[in-house]
């Protein structure tokens, strides 16, 4: 009987028996400079491929060929070798590059000169060879002079036979722009670019992974090669080429929970054998890779896979009054999965301390303000654990953070617990007029045209029933949508996607230009909002008032909304908010809604929404040991399925079976990307942001009856008003609006009063600046009458319609503690008359310390009529205490 036991093959690394590797290093020339290190960098990097340890290629399946002359026989051979692969397909080139007179790149074989093109192999027809291959991954890899010039021809299909199978992904990876040459030290063993490959896979990855990819090694070389003085490489994708895995990692460390189940129980056993054991001779237990699974067509939970379930196992349970706990801090689209997933981690033991993982809800912007400006570390708010929706509020918090907050973020970046790049959303009709169904694309320059020409844009298309063209988007400042779109039209106006010259710069976020690109854009701009599921619920909200006689009621909200393909999959499949959530209506799971939405995907640049799990320098030992195995959990096979029935993407990018054209995804869309910028460029984003933004032009409306002076639940006595006063500066402090934004504040009580006309902030109002007058005003309110509520807003509407600003976002902020009152008979019916009424104002209802508001048909659900009937969103902070973070919410509208 064998005592060594089988690892499982690691999920994702290639088959190497159903691959082939293919490459050609030229390093003698008869008419051009010798490059002497170019063949030891091709041979010794095939035998790495071929090493067992890393991949394991047969030598059968490596095809090395070394100075060749004639490009007909490279080409021969190389379609030789693409015909037998069917897993992956790697090509490697180095050599000289050449920029001939038809401006294309040429591979210079070892006869090559600058008169002869014959000598020379044209990268287009080694790229056209290598995309008609039926290897469901491929990888070419060039190191020459100018072979950035590849990217430039992409790594889309070319026209293909039907019967070749789905792609799972192309990669692209050069040793320097289109425009430098490379470098081939004479002092070094291989060339620049060669020789840090090579070191990058023979030695391992700092970040731990068990598996390298493209990107990870991407990113590494992007990393040492300019510290070096040599030019930055370039990358370009197809689908899933960035998760494309090449070899294992030899800076992995497994652990026990990755070990097959035989060796972790050996490992327990022998742990808890008495010490007058440990003298007896123990028996060896070996651990080799299984052989590669005989099917590569997984099944539906296979596709979500992380690492193994026995991750979450690695500390033992425990139960009763923790001693510890772990603090997670979430975003809203991860809030409820993450509380879930906790719960099914349970209460762990590590050094005697039993240790509870706790999740809270927080907003992604506002944690980056907190720990920018020095407060959740001084306040004992800090969490132990972070996890923003995506990666640019760690790159911020980095740049703009003092030393003591900086000392706290872990050194390494650290990995996503799942992945979902952003789409422009559209309701399924609206998107069939544009063809969705055929080319799966739009672009921001798509939608800066749209958004030109908007009061037309769908009577142009022979749809005038559908108004104008709207879009929705989340505010950067708070949202990672948000920030991400307002990232990809910047990437799209300057072409810094991925696999081009350069990344984005400070400077590219102030060019006048730039700026005009993505304002054009935002001045589409229905309102904005601090999270995707403001956007989802409306749309729920919208489509809910479907019948025969309204069958667009969906088409009514806005035309498109920036979010993550992620909300588009998960709304479809029933949740209204586009996610688990605790909010009221988002709790349960609907039927489908009557309209789905469906998902663009840009073709000119976007980004993905990463999650990483950012363990804080703030821990015992034992919470620790307990944060690094919830991490782990959350990447283990089981958790990996729960996210996918959400519409996520695994944590390293990959589709799962829910992500189907039925959903409103498009799995095997291209996803171009860009990479993320620098702390420097994202901080002058946000800075410049302010004037990129459509402007707003809203009333505030505040309920001042006799109820509020009542005392606010869990404030010491503190009435609601009182409470609200010292909230002004949520309401009207520049972090909210700006100086050009028009701003006015009302009052409704034993009388209906305009205290503040509305106008520019930038204004003075009887000499004292307006945003003063606004806070001084509100802190004069004095309680007492009834609550006219609709009467209020009807005559605020009918304010803000003449004074309509066709270039802002026209809304109405209402706060009340109560129900309309005295409520006459039919009086909500008219007011939601007046509300459909043209041109649209948006009202944003705000119910405010009086949980009984939450039941019966007049308090909260009433807000909710409102708001359905404008387009806008109803806010619940019946709950007193809450009214700052809430303010923070409506504002962020704007």
């Amino acid at each position: 009987m064998s005592s060594r036991r089988r690892r499982p093959w690691p999920v994702g690394l290639a088959d190497p028996s159903r691959s082939r590797v293919f490459v050609v290093g030229v390093s003698q020339y008869t008419e051009l400079e010798k490059l002497p290190t170019v063949a030891k960098g091709a041979q010794d990097l095939a035998a790495l491929l071929r090493n067992k340890d890393l991949w394991g290629v047969p030598e059968r399946n490596c095809t090395v060929l070394l100075n060749p002359t004639n490009p007909t026989d490279v080409l021969n051979s190389l379609s030789e070798c693409a015909q037998e692969a069917q897993d992956t397909l790697v090509v490697y080139f180095a050599g000289h590059g050449l920029l001939l007179d038809d401006d294309d790149l040429h591979l210079a074989f070892a006869s090559a000169n600058y008169e002869a093109a014959h000598r020379s192999l044209r990268y287009a027809d080694l790229r056209s060879l290598v995309m008609r291959c039926k290897a469901r991954k491929k990888v070419v890899i060039i190191d020459c002079c100018f072979s950035g010039k590849a990217t430039e021809l992409g790594m889309g299909p070319l026209p293909v036979p039907p019967e070749l199978p789905d792609i799972e992904g192309s990669y692209l990876l050069t040793s320097s722009s289109a425009t430098e040459r490379s470098m081939a030290p004479r002092n070094k063993d291989y060339p620049a670019f060669t020789g840090e490959l090579i070191k990058a896979l023979d030695e391992g990855l700092e970040d731990g992974s068990e598996l390298i990819t493209t990107e990870a090694l991407y990113q590494v070389l992007h990393e040492r090669l300019p510290k070096g003085g040599f030019p930055l490489p370039q990358q370009l994708s197809k689908n899933n080429g960035p998760h494309v895995s090449l070899v294992r990692n030899r800076k992995h460390d497994p652990g026990p929970s990755e070990m097959s189940p035989g060796f972790t129980n050996w490992r327990r056993v022998a742990l808890a054998l008495p010490v007058a054991f440990v003298s007896l001779p123990l028996l060896w237990v070996g651990v080799e890779y299984a052989p590669w699974p005989p099917t590569d067509s997984p099944s539906p939970s296979a596709t979500a896979s992380g690492d193994t379930d026995g991750v979450a196992h690695g500390l033992p349970h425990c139960s009763g009054t923790p001693d510890l706990q772990v603090t997670v801090a979430v975003s809203a689209d991860l809030a409820t999965p993450l509380t879930a997933a906790a719960k099914r981690y349970g209460q762990r033991s590590s050094d005697g301390k039993c240790v509870q993982v706790v999740v809270e809800e927080q907003n992604s912007g506002t944690m980056m303000r907190a720990l920018t400006q020095g407060s959740a570390d001084n306040d004992g708010s800090l969490p132990n654990v972070w996890s923003p929706a995506g990666s640019a509020w760690l790159s911020l918090v980095r740049r703009t953070a003092n030393a003591n907050t900086v000392a706290l973020l872990p050194e390494q970046n650290p990995r996503p617990i799942v992945t979902s790049p952003l789409v422009i959303a559209m309701p399924k009709p609206m998107a069939d007029q544009l063809g969705w169904s055929k080319k799966g694309s739009i672009g921001w320059h798509d939608l800066t045209q749209w958004a030109k020409n908007a009061p037309t844009f769908w009577s142009s298309k022979g749809k005038k029933q559908w108004g104008t063209f709207t879009l929705g988007k989340t505010n950067p400042e708070y949202s990672t949508s948000g920030l991400n779109a307002t990232l990809a039209a910047y990437a799209a106006v300057t072409g810094t996607q991925t696999g081009k010259a350069r990344d984005l710069t400070v400077g590219d976020i102030t060019l006048r230009k730039n700026t005009d690109f993505v304002h054009a854009i935002e001045e589409s701009v229905a309102h904005y909002g601090d999270t995707t599921l403001t956007f989802m619920q409306n749309f729920r909200r919208a489509d809910d008032a479907t019948t025969p006689a309204n069958p667009d009621a969906a088409l009514r909200y806005v035309s498109a909304a920036t979010v993550e393909e992620q909300a588009v999959v998960a709304y479809n499949l029933g949740y209204p908010c586009g996610t688990e959530h605790a909010t009221p209506d988002c709790t349960k799971r609907r039927t489908p809604p009557h309209t789905p939405l469906v998902a663009f995907y840009p073709n000119d640049g976007t980004l993905s929404s990463d999650h990483p799990y950012i363990e804080f320098n703030n821990m015992s030992p034992s919470q620790r040991a307990v944060a690094d195995g919830f991490g782990a959990h959350l990447r283990s096979r089981t958790e990996q399925n729960e996210f996918a029935k959400l519409g996520f993407r695994t944590y390293n990018g990959r589709t799962t079976s829910y992500l189907t054209q039925a959903n409103g995804a498009l799995p095997k869309a291209p996803i171009i990307s860009m990479h993320l910028p620098e702390g420097d460029v994202l901080r002058q984003l946000l800075t410049t942001w302010p004037t990129l933004r459509r402007q707003a032009n809203v009333l505030t409306l505040i309920d001042t009856s006799t109820s509020m002076k009542n005392p606010a639940v869990g404030t010491a006595g503190r009435t609601k008003m009182n409470l609200l006063k010292s909230a002004g500066p949520q309401l009207f402090g520049r972090d909210g609006f700006t100086d050009n934004d028009q701003v006015g504040l009302w009052q409704f009580g034993a009388v209906i009063d305009q205290n503040v006309p509305g106008g520019p902030l930038k204004e003075s109002v009887d000499g004292v600046p307006r945003r003063t007058a606004l806070t001084t005003t509100l802190g004069t309110y004095l309680p007492q009458g009834d609550t006219p509520l609709y009467e209020c807003i009807r005559q605020a509407v009918t304010a803000l319609r003449a004074r309509y600003d066709p270039k802002a976002i026209n809304a109405v902020i209402v706060l009340t503690d109560g129900q309309n009152y005295p409520n006459k008979s039919g009086e909500e019916d008219a007011l939601l008359r007046t509300l459909a009424a043209t041109p649209q104002i948006r009202v944003f209802p705000i119910a405010y310390g009086n949980p009984a508001l939450r039941s019966g048909s007049t308090g909260l659900q009433a807000l909710q009529r409102i708001a359905a009937a404008t387009g806008g969103h109803v806010y619940d902070a019946t709950d007193a205490t809450t009214i700052p973070a809430v303010l923070t919410s409506v504002v962020s509208n704007f």
